[in-house]
C-alpha cells in the first residue's frame, strides 16, 4: 500500500514539475539576459540520523550556478561528499547530489538577505568496495531527493559576495535517508555573455 502511495505521490510531483518547467523556461528567456551568479565552497553534514550511526561524513565541496526568473531565482548545482565507515566491516561511500532549486530573496537589514528555497535532485551513491568481487553496477545507487534550504547572503565587493546556507534533504530510498548540510559559498555575478543571450532568446 505504501509503495503504491509513493508511486502516485512522486508521479504527481513529476507532473507538477513538468508543468512548471514550461513556465520557468519562458521566464528564463526573458530574465536570464540580465546576469548569472556562480558559487562554490565547502559543505559539511551536521545532523545525526541513522545514516550517521554507521558513517562519518567528511567535509565536501559544492558548486552551483543560478539565474533570475520572473519570481525568485533558479539554481542548479552539485554537492560532493565522502562518508567514512565507522566500523571497517562496512565500506566507505561517496555521495554526489545533483539538484535544482527555486529560491526567493528577502531583504533584511543593510544589504543582508535571507534566501529560503525548495529543491529536488538526484542522489548518486558510489560504494567503495574493491575487494568484494561484486559487479560495479551493484555498488552504485541513484535515488531522487527533495528538500528545503535557507541561506544568508551578503555582498562583499562589487560582484563578489558570501553566502551561508543550511539545507535539509531526504533521499527517497526504501529506508529514508535524511541529511542536513551547512555550506559556505563565495559568489560571483556577471552579465550573461552575448552568445548565451542569443541561445536563451
Amino acid at each position: 500500500m505504501k509503495e503504491k502511495f509513493s508511486i502516485v505521490f512522486y508521479s504527481i510531483v513529476l507532473l507538477i514539475f513538468l508543468s512548471l518547467a514550461g513556465n520557468i523556461s519562458a521566464q528564463v528567456r526573458d530574465s536570464a539576459c540580465c546576469h548569472i551568479t556562480i558559487g562554490a565552497g565547502p559543505v559539511q553534514s551536521i545532523n545525526q540520523s541513522p545514516l550517521h550511526r554507521y558513517w562519518d561524513p567528511e567535509p565536501g565541496l559544492h558548486f552551483w550556478t543560478e539565474i533570475p526568473v520572473y519570481i525568485g531565482n533558479f539554481q542548479a548545482g552539485l554537492s560532493y561528499m565522502q562518508f567514512e565507515a565507522i566500523k571497517k566491516t562496512r565500506p566507505d561511500f561517496t555521495g554526489i547530489l545533483f539538484y535544482f532549486q527555486w529560491e526567493y530573496e528577502l531583504n533584511l537589514i543593510d544589504r543582508l538577505k535571507l534566501i529560503p528555497g525548495v529543491r529536488f535532485g538526484l542522489w548518486d551513491m558510489d560504494i567503495e568496495d574493491d575487494d568484494s568481487g561484486i559487479n560495479d553496477e551493484l555498488l552504485k545507487e541513484r535515488e531522487f531527493s527533495t528538500g528545503i534550504s535557507a541561506g544568508l547572503f551578503y555582498p562583499l565587493y562589487k560582484d563578489i559576495g558570501a553566502e551561508i546556507t543550511v539545507n535539509y534533504f531526504t533521499i527517497l530510498t526504501k529506508r529514508r535517508m535524511e541529511i542536513t548540510n551547512l555550506s559556505f559559498s563565495l559568489t560571483y555575478s556577471f552579465d550573461t555573455p552575448e552568445w548565451l543571450r542569443e541561445v536563451l532568446e
